[in-house]
């Protein structure tokens, strides 16, 4: 019951971030272009390249960042996730496979997250 209280929990507060994400960032962009839902998918993969060290740390925090947050918050992020980590496991044609059809950025966002990650010191 722990579990599924931390993922609504988070989920309920990606959600909410995600809605007033957009009204923000789209009254600033107005192309045409689906700039607003990039900007907020690098937003979430760099979030989650940033704090997977942490993640991986504690299941309970994961349930509430990755899955809760960063999921409903963005659906790129987890796939950043999956395809970083099918690189590291050096399953290259996989990771070819999967990163055919996406955006670079996304990736690039969530590698950026990671070395910063390392470089800097949480509490």
């Amino acid at each position: 019951m722990k579990q599924i209280f931390l993922v609504v929990a988070g989920g309920s507060i990606g959600a909410l971030a995600r809605y007033f994400s957009y009204k923000f960032l789209h009254s600033l962009t107005l192309t045409g272009f689906p700039l607003v839902t990039l900007i907020i998918n690098c937003l979430g993969s760099f979030l989650l390249g940033l704090f997977l060290q942490q993640v991986r740390n504690s299941s309970d925090f994961a349930l509430f960042l990755a899955v809760g947050i960063l999921g409903s918050f963005t659906t790129f992020s987890t796939f950043s996730m999956e395809t970083v980590q099918l690189a590291k496991d050096g399953r290259v044609q996989l990771f070819v496979l999967n990163i055919a059809g996406t955006i670079l950025l996304g990736l690039l966002s969530l590698a950026f997250g990671m070395w910063l990650s390392q470089r800097i010191k949480f509490a």
